[in-house]
């Protein structure tokens, strides 16, 4: 898939209902594509901020969310718990970083959505 392919999925999944929308799409120096995403953490009202970024020549998506004060260390802690072995994240005195990684070789909703 080229990159605006992937942009293109990404941005439709998260107007079809899903538990992810889309709040910002921004360039960056060495990024084909940077999307800010807002991620509901399930057993919350609460969500966390996502951002899906593919570096120019990438054959990986990087997903990663980082706590705030509006999403704490438990909502991204629950996120972590409920994701695949692909996504690690980082604990670090007063926030957690969750990075997950989706080759695009194999992109599809599925891939994505397990990140």
């Amino acid at each position: 898939m080229t990159p605006d392919e992937i942009k293109s999925a990404i941005t439709g999944w998260c107007s079809q209902g899903t538990d992810i929308q889309l709040v910002e799409d921004r360039s960056d120096p060495g990024a084909d594509f940077v999307l800010g995403l807002r991620a509901a953490v399930h057993g919350s009202a609460g969500t966390v901020p996502v951002e899906v970024r593919l570096d120019q020549g990438g054959d990986r998506v990087t997903v990663t969310s980082t706590s705030t004060a509006v999403a704490g260390v438990d909502a991204i802690r629950s996120l972590l718990d409920r994701r695949p072995a692909s996504v690690y994240g980082d604990v670090e005195v007063g926030s957690t970083v969750l990075t997950g990684h989706v080759y695009t070789d194999g992109f599809s909703r599925h891939t994505f959505m397990r990140t």
